[in-house]
C-alpha cells in the first residue's frame, strides 16, 4: 500500500496508519495471537492534530469486520461517523470504500463457513443474515460519506480470489491505485519512486504504537520507520 500512496501523492509523506487483519472500528480485536486496540480509541487521534499544517488524505476501509464481531449496523456506523468527523476536523481529502457486497453475494454457505471459521471463529451469522447486514450497513456507509463529502469507492469483483474479503496479494497493486487516484487531482504533479525489496523488507518489520502479543504488552516509539526519501511512518 506505502509504494502505491508514494505514486499518488509523491515524497516525502507523513503517513499515519491504524489497520491489521481482523481490525474493528469500536473494539479490542485479537487474531492468531496480536490485539490492536479498536480504530476510534487508538492514539492515532491524538497524534493527527499534532502534525504540522499539510494537505491531508485519508482512506476509511475494511467496515465490514465489526459486521462478523456481531455488532448492529448502527453501532458500526457509529463508530464510522466517529472517525469521519474527525478526518473532516482535519480538512482531509477522504476515501471510503464500500463493502464488496458483489462478490460477497457470489459466497456459497460453504465458503462462507470455511472463511468465518478460520477468520472470525467466535462469529455464529449465517449467510444470509450476514448478507442482509452487509446490505443494510453499505447502504448508511454511502450515506454517511456523502454526508461528509468523501469520495466512495466500490470493490470489483476481479480485486479478490478465494477469500471473500481480502484483496488478492497479486491484484493489490491494481486495486490501491484505482482507490488512490481518487486522492490526487490532475494540477498536482506526482514523483513516481521505485519500488524496491528493501522497502518491502522494511514495511513487513514495522510495529504499532500499541498491542498485545501472546498476552504481553508492547509499546514501540513512531514514528516507526523514515523511508530513503524521507516519509515517516506512524502506525497505531
Amino acid at each position: 500500500m506505502v509504494p502505491t500512496v508514494r505514486e499518488s501523492w509523491g515524497a516525502p509523506l507523513d503517513i499515519l496508519g491504524a489497520f491489521g487483519h481482523g481490525r474493528s472500528y469500536g473494539i479490542e480485536s485479537w487474531v492468531l495471537g496480536r490485539s490492536l486496540p479498536g480504530i476510534v480509541d487508538c492514539a492515532l487521534w491524538e497524534t493527527l492534530p499534532s502534525r504540522s499544517p499539510a494537505t491531508t488524505a485519508a482512506l476509511v476501509t475494511d467496515v465490514g469486520n465489526d459486521l462478523l464481531y456481531g455488532f448492529k449496523v448502527q453501532q458500526i456506523i457509529t463508530w464510522v461517523q466517529t472517525c469521519l468527523e474527525r478526518l473532516a476536523n482535519n480538512h482531509a481529502r477522504t476515501i471510503v470504500t464500500e463493502l464488496p457486497i458483489e462478490n460477497l453475494e457470489r459466497l456459497g454457505p460453504l465458503r462462507y463457513n470455511l472463511f468465518r471459521s478460520i477468520l472470525f471463529p467466535r462469529c455464529r451469522l449465517t449467510l444470509a443474515e450476514m448478507l442482509n447486514r452487509a446490505r443494510e450497513l453499505n447502504q448508511q456507509l454511502l450515506e454517511l460519506a456523502h454526508h461528509f463529502s468523501a469520495t466512495t469507492v466500490q470493490p470489483q469483483q476481479e480485486w479478490y480470489g478465494i477469500d471473500p474479503i481480502h484483496i488478492r496479494k497479486r491484484g493489490r497493486s491494481r486495486a490501491w491505485r484505482e482507490i488512490f487516484s481518487n486522492w490526487n487531482t490532475a494540477d498536482e504533479p506526482v514523483n513516481h519512486l521505485q519500488r524496491s525489496p528493501g522497502l518491502w523488507l522494511t514495511l513487513q518489520s514495522l510495529k504499532p504504537f500499541q498491542r498485545h502479543f501472546l498476552g504481553a504488552q508492547q509499546l514501540h516509539p513512531q514514528p516507526c520507520a523514515r523511508l530513503s526519501e524521507g516519509s515517516l511512518i506512524s502506525l497505531y
